[in-house]
């Protein structure tokens, strides 16, 4: 086990890729002007990276302009005081292969809102995790085992 310089416990990057394929709503962030934007998105993973469909707006501006993105997925229990946290970040670009869109729709990326006619991709190449845990180190916490059986029950 890996712990970080806060004392978190940092999910290997198999575990981190499992995550993020087994889930399918985050938060995108994004350098818009001289602001960060983070929004909520659907997204699917489809060979090796995240597929956000969309229509015009901010994060097709932002992916057309090649901009740096960030995805994060994670999952809280307040009760326990424990959970998971992922982190994806990249390069956003925008698909614009005509094979790869069709792909891609066959695939049938599931959005929650209205559906737009552009993806926008991110690579699934830089990702990072952390176990969430209340109590500093040496404390009542849950073993490592404890802590991902927990998190199992949570999906």
């Amino acid at each position: 086990m890996f712990m970080d310089a806060n004392g978190l416990e940092i999910l290997p990057t198999a575990e981190c890729r499992e995550l993020v394929e087994r889930h399918e709503v985050g938060r995108l962030g994004f350098v818009e002007g001289d602001q960060v934007t983070v929004l909520p998105v659907t997204y699917a993973v489809l060979d090796g990276q995240i597929l956000i469909r969309t229509s015009t707006g901010s994060k097709l501006a932002a992916a057309v302009a090649e901009r740096p993105g960030a995805l994060e997925i994670d999952e809280v229990d307040p009760r326990r005081h424990t959970g998971w946290s992922v982190l994806v970040r990249g390069q956003m670009s925008v698909v614009v292969d005509p094979d790869e869109i069709t792909r891609i729709d066959e695939a049938g990326l599931h959005t929650w809102g209205p559906v737009g006619n552009h993806y926008v991709r991110l690579p699934l190449d830089n990702l990072t995790g952390r176990i969430l845990r209340s109590g500093p180190r040496g404390t009542d916490r849950p073993s490592t085992e404890a802590a991902h059986r927990t998190l199992e029950t949570m999906d």
